[in-house]
């Protein structure tokens, strides 16, 4: 028995550590993110990118991304037959930051740098930060970073079970930017919704590059600041897809994803065929840094100033109670389905009796504001 307690120990003790590595101990005691975004933050993941020069990063934290077949070509420079990313074009430069290369390898091929948090650090929700100084987009390199989620190929209108979200993508040598969100798969059914915005000074120099991501929208940050759509039609926060082919499509993942840093060939401007061979530019990734509310919304926290929702968890009949006249409400399931839809006045009575045990998500659109909450059926 003491044998089978000293082995727990051990086990419990690994498991503490192993944790604790995902928190570079070179980031400040007490970090809060850069700028403007509302909340009392807990730093949950980080990386300083310090130490000696090194070919990979810190392996508890990050997986170095290796190409098995050339990557898209869509938009690419006309001279590029492939391009890859490989093991050779990333490394730790010995001075405090991550270095992701992009090579002319041949006069046709480019190789390119990548890591991503695959299976070592998969978040829902919280706040996500990069300090990047981007590789030249003149020379057909685009620098991103961004998220991806293991169900990204589910097909069912919806990017709540997984979505390829770019925060940003540097393809254009003007200040112009976009964060993209890519889901139901990259086949025929694939969906792309884009929201684009300026940044400006972005050639020059660091900037902080950020998602905030929550139950309710995505909202993207340039230097501490959430930025604004330069396209009427599609605006931040992100909630649902406005395009009139998907319209009303859920847009905010509600399942684990990881983080991706890459630098890949430009599908905007850059000259690949006008440059010698040899390294194009470099990104360099000063920290990452990624945040969860210290105090998040429990699903018995259920009430607020406009609505009471009751009871929690319910078994066959849902209660909304205010004194709002005109207000609709949404219930979804962890995959992003609609489930019910209905328009209410004041106290709404909604059957959810055919629900099956589980949590499930309650929008309330009204005025143009949304209130979003957990729901448990029992």
């Amino acid at each position: 028995m003491k044998n089978i307690y000293i082995v727990f120990l051990l086990l419990t003790l690994s498991l503490s550590v192993r944790g604790q590595e995902l928190i570079d101990p070179d980031t400040p005691v007490g970090q809060q993110p850069q700028g403007s975004v509302p909340g009392n933050w807990e730093l949950e993941f980080s990386d300083e990118f310090n130490g000696s020069a090194s070919p990979t990063p810190h392996p508890d934290r990050w997986v170095v991304s290796v190409s098995t077949k050339s990557r898209g070509l869509a938009n690419r420079d006309p001279a590029l037959s492939d391009w890859w990313w490989t093991a050779d074009n990333v490394s730790i430069n010995g001075v405090g930051q991550l270095e992701l290369e992009g090579e002319k390898f041949d006069s046709n091929t480019m190789h390119c740098g990548s890591i991503e948090s695959r299976n070592l650090y998969e978040p829902t929700y919280g706040y996500f930060e990069a300090r990047i100084q981007i590789a030249e987009t003149a020379k057909a390199n685009h620098t991103a970073f961004w998220f991806q989620g293991h169900n990204q190929g589910n097909v069912n209108n919806s990017a709540a079970d997984g979505v390829e979200i770019d925060v940003f993508e540097s393809a254009w040598v003007t200040d112009k930017v976009k964060t993209v969100l890519h889901y139901d798969g990259y086949g025929s059914d694939h969906v792309s919704y884009s929201v684009p915005y300026n940044s400006p000074g972005i050639h020059s120099g660091y900037h902080i590059f950020a998602l905030h991501w929550t139950p309710d929208f995505l909202q993207t940050y340039y230097d501490g600041v959430p930025v604004t759509s330069t396209n009427a039609t599609k605006v931040f926060p992100i909630v649902e897809n406005t395009s009139t082919s998907n319209f009303g499509d859920p847009l905010v993942p509600q399942v684990p994803e990881w983080l991706w840093l890459s630098v890949g060939a430009s599908f905007g401007d850059g000259d690949f065929a006008g440059q010698p061979i040899g390294t194009l530019s470099s990104a360099k990734v000063d920290w990452v840094r990624a945040y969860k509310l210290a105090t998040p919304l429990s699903v018995d926290n259920v009430t607020n100033e406009e609505f009471k929702i009751y009871p929690n968890p319910a078994s066959n009949i849902l209660n909304i109670k205010t004194d709002i006249h005109n207000y609709s409400v949404f219930i979804y399931d962890q995959n992003g389905r609609i489930l019910s839809k209905t328009k209410e006045s004041k106290l709404a009575t909604i059957d959810v009796s055919s629900f099956s045990t589980g949590v499930y998500h309650v929008k309330i659109n009204y005025d143009n504001n949304i209130k979003t909450h957990k729901l448990l059926i029992k």
